[in-house]
C-alpha cells in the first residue's frame, strides 16, 4: 500500500477546546465596558487613573489623531497636557469632567500613555528615539 492512499485520521467529534482563563477574562471585561454610542470613527476610550493608579476616575473619549486640532499635536511633548485634553476629548462632557477631576500631571503622563499603548504605540519610543 503506497502512502497516497492512506486516510487522515478522522477528527475526533468528542474532543472540546475550552477557552483559557485569560481568554475567558478578557470576553468577560469586553462584555462588561459600556458602549460609548457617541464616538466619531477612530476614537478611543481611555481611563483616568487615580495617582497611585489603582482605581480608574473616569474613562474619557479621545479624538483619532487624524481628526485633532494642529495646535494639539506637541502638547503632550510639552506637557500641556490640560491644553491637549481639552483639544482631543470628544464630547463636552468630557471636557466638563476633565475640567472639574484636574488631574495631577502624573495622572496625565499615565493617560498620554494609556492612549498611545490604546492605540498601539510605544509610549517610550517617541521619547527613547530622541534620547530622552
Amino acid at each position: 500500500m503506497s502512502v497516497d492512499h492512506i486516510a487522515p485520521p478522522a477528527p475526533d467529534s468528542t474532543v472540546q477546546v475550552e477557552p483559557s482563563d485569560l481568554d475567558r477574562i478578557v470576553n468577560e471585561v469586553a462584555a462588561e465596558k459600556p458602549t460609548r454610542d457617541d464616538l466619531p470613527d477612530g476614537a478611543v476610550v481611555v481611563p483616568l487613573h487615580t495617582a497611585d493608579g489603582n482605581t480608574v476616575v473616569h474613562e474619557f473619549a479621545v479624538l483619532h489623531p487624524d481628526d485633532w486640532p494642529s495646535s494639539a499635536n506637541e502638547d503632550p511633548d510639552m506637557q500641556r497636557y490640560y491644553s491637549w485634553a481639552l483639544k482631543v476629548l470628544v464630547t463636552d462632557d468630557d471636557k466638563d469632567m476633565w475640567r472639574a477631576i484636574d488631574p495631577t500631571n502624573r495622572q496625565s503622563r499615565r493617560f498620554v500613555a494609556e492612549w498611545m499603548r490604546t492605540v498601539g504605540q510605544d509610549p517610550k519610543g517617541a521619547a527613547a528615539a530622541a534620547g530622552s
